[in-house]
Formats: C-alpha cells, sequence, structure tokens
C-alpha cells in the first residue's frame, strides 16, 4: 500500500539535505540550471522509494544528477510535444481570425471569437495538456528506475500502469497537495505584504520539498505495481 504519510514526512527527515534543495532552486533565473541537480536528487528519492528505503539519499555523484535531471526535462518536453503542438495551432487560428477584423476590438470581442470559432480548440487543448500532467509523471519514475532514458517511452507499459487505481490515488493526491500548499502560499505572502523576497523564498522551500514528496509517493506506486 502506498504510504502518504511518509512521503510527506521524507523531506523533513534531514534538513541539511532539504536546505541545499532549496538553494539550488532559491536564485531566479540561476535556478533554471541549478534546478536540474534538484530534479536529479528527487529522481533519486524515487528510486530509493522503490527500494523502500526511508531515508534520503545524498547529494553526490553530481554530475550524474545533473544529467538525470536534463533527462526528466527531456521527457517532460518530449510528452508535451502533442500540447505544444496544439497550442501553437490554436494561436495561429487566433491571429488568422484576428487579422481578419477591420475593426479595433476588446478583450470581450477576443472571446467571443474564441468562443464562436476556437471552441474546439481549447477543449482538446485542454484534454491534452491533462493527459500530459497525468501522463509525464510516470514516464519520468520509469526512467528513475533504472536511468534508462528509452524506458520512459515504453508506451504500452506507461499507458498500462497510468490506469491502475493506485496511480491514479497518487496522482490525485499529489494534485490536490499542490492546490492546497500553493493557496496557503498564497495566503502567506498577501499576508505578509513583501512581494519581492518572499515569494523567491517560499517558492524555493516549497519546490524541493513538495518535489521530494512526489517523487518518493510515485517512487512507491511504481514498487507497488511491479
Amino acid at each position: 500500500m502506498v504510504n502518504f504519510v511518509e512521503g510527506l514526512k521524507r523531506p523533513f527527515s534531514d534538513w541539511k539535505k532539504l536546505g541545499i534543495g532549496f538553494l539550488l532552486y532559491l536564485v531566479p533565473v540561476v535556478n533554471l540550471i541549478t534546478g536540474l541537480f534538484a530534479w536529479g536528487f528527487e529522481l533519486e528519492c524515487a528510486r530509493t522509494a522503490m527500494k523502500k528505503k526511508k531515508e534520503l539519499p545524498e547529494w553526490n555523484n553530481w554530475g550524474k544528477l545533473f544529467v538525470r535531471g536534463l533527462s526528466a526535462l527531456a521527457v517532460s518536453i518530449i510528452y508535451a510535444i502533442p500540447s505544444i503542438a496544439i497550442g501553437v495551432s490554436f494561436m495561429w487560428r487566433l491571429v488568422l481570425q484576428l487579422t481578419q477584423q477591420t475593426t479595433e476590438i476588446n478583450a470581450l470581442q477576443i472571446f467571443q471569437i474564441i468562443k464562436d470559432n476556437l471552441s474546439g480548440d481549447i477543449i482538446a487543448f485542454a484534454l491534452i495538456l491533462l493527459l500530459t500532467a497525468y501522463v509525464t509523471p510516470m514516464a519520468i519514475i520509469m526512467y528513475a528506475k533504472n536511468y534508462e532514458f528509452r524506458n520512459a517511452f515504453r508506451f504500452k507499459e506507461v499507458f498500462s500502469k497510468i490506469f491502475i487505481w493506485k496511480y491514479f490515488g497518487a496522482w490525485i493526491f499529489m494534485a490536490a497537495y499542490a492546490i492546497i500548499m500553493s493557496i496557503v502560499l498564497q495566503g502567506i505572502v498577501f499576508a505578509v505584504k513583501e512581494p519581492n523576497f518572499v515569494p523567491i523564498i517560499l517558492g524555493a522551500f516549497t519546490s524541493i520539498f513538495v518535489g521530494i514528496t512526489r517523487f518518493t509517493i510515485f517512487g512507491d506506486v511504481l514498487r507497488e505495481l511491479k
């Protein structure tokens, strides 16, 4: 059985290791690169969860952490290609619709144009985006199992696992958790009324502990689905 409580507690089992991840996510723009190291660490959290190890992995083999994080990013981008294609198609058709207008239009009129001519595109885009968000975590976890890039694209195996209740339950749990954390953080930012540094600090801290929890739970799911 997937242990959600252990997944929630695991990030805080070692504050030093959590702190390293926090620092890697902390600096805006720079974290586009340093965040890949953190992502590699989170993948190792998934892999160790598959082996029923409760302690956090070590921050070592930094080169491998970076490559693994970069590989996970590549998996995410490849799986997002259908969403990107539909999004580009939608924007292009919207531009064509707008260029046919002979008078200046406002936001309400743009919305009406979308509703009358592009509602099907919006629905298709939303469905593909949702499916992508649902499938991609399993693909990344499949990669993390043995760190073999091709494993993420064993589509038959990936799709056979995502329609099992344990994965669906874990995905819903993490989606709800992310939404709740977002609401809490927005509330804190609003309460302290400091729009510059507080969001950055809270965002970095949330990124690492939610990331560890997410990959721990999904790693636990893959172990259960063997």
